[in-house]
């Protein structure tokens, strides 16, 4: 955020303070209408290698994938680097859900 906001600051003219502040305040903006409608599938490790404990990380991701209308997970019993482990089911279960879409 800083570089960006210096950057911008000095691009245009602006105040440090007015570019960080405008930042933050568009950063609410999507919050607040991000009603997201897009398929999402997520694998969820345990937490290992992300400083969470498993319950803590999962529940981040599940959390958020629950708020959304298309969204689902799959839970994987490995590090958080999945893509390196699961890969094959990571795949398997990529092909289904893609297929199931309408």
């Amino acid at each position: 955020v800083q570089f960006v906001a210096d950057t911008i600051a000095v691009e245009k003219g602006i105040s440090y303070e007015k570019v960080c502040e405008a930042t933050k305040e568009n950063a609410k903006k999507l919050e607040s209408i991000d009603i997201t409608n897009v398929p999402m599938l997520f694998f969820i490790s345990n937490g290992d290698g992300t400083g969470y404990a498993k319950e803590q990380w999962r529940n981040f991701i599940i959390d958020y994938i629950n708020s959304k209308q298309n969204g689902e997970y799959k839970i994987l019993e490995c590090s958080h680097y999945v893509h390196n482990i699961e890969y094959q089911k990571i795949y398997d279960e990529s092909i289904k859900f893609i297929n199931n879409l309408q």
